[in-house]
């Protein structure tokens, strides 16, 4: 009898990433995330709306998960160990040392704990430093303040609007992108607001 290779887990303050498995393909609350507007709208991502069967939802995050250009993890509290949300460092350039990154904190429970600060962190900690990337790229609405905040509170700078590039409810909102350099990232517990 084989046994699975051990998931690759990050741990923060707060937070563990880990390694994103069929487990958690399995979770309904992930696929439920997918499915919730207000969330999607204020990342920025309403493509995730898109119709599609559970199954293929499925099919998407496992091609993401073994492609070689995503690392994508779950999102566990460190003290319940419950499933709160995903990170993603994506479209990774290795020629170029060059991703983006992505988070949801889906469970409502979890939102203003904490989690997104401390799952961005952890997991640009890791890209800048074992993975081996150089810069890092992220965005959100112009009204998700609390996404806006954590790229800040990283190091991340804001490098551009796109101007009336999201809709919400009928209502075109900016799109905040943001950069990381590698001797931009705040990891210090001193510089932790």
């Amino acid at each position: 009898m084989t046994s699975d290779p051990p998931r690759l887990t990050l741990r923060g303050d707060v937070v563990l990433l880990e390694e994103f498995s069929e487990e958690h393909l399995e979770d309904d609350r992930y696929l439920s995330w997918l499915r919730d507007v207000d969330l999607l709208v204020s990342i920025g991502r309403p493509e995730y709306l898109l119709p599609g069967s559970a199954d293929q939802i499925r099919e998407q995050a496992r091609v993401m998960m073994l492609n070689g250009t995503d690392r994508f993890f779950a999102i566990r509290s460190l003290d319940s160990q419950e499933f709160v949300g995903t990170f993603k460092i994506g479209h990774i350039n290795w020629r170029t040392g060059v991703g983006d990154v992505g988070i949801i904190i889906g469970e409502h429970s979890a939102r203003g704990k904490g989690f997104s600060t401390d799952a961005l962190r952890t997991g640009c900690g890791f890209a800048l430093g074992p993975l081996g990337l150089r810069r890092l790229t992220g965005g959100t609405t112009e009204t998700n303040v609390a996404m806006i905040r954590c790229f800040e509170r990283v190091g991340f700078k804001r490098e551009g609007v796109l101007r009336k590039h999201d809709v919400a409810r009928g209502v075109n909102l900016d799109h905040v992108l943001f950069g990381l350099l590698r001797e931009e990232f705040v990891s210090s517990d001193a510089t932790r607001t």
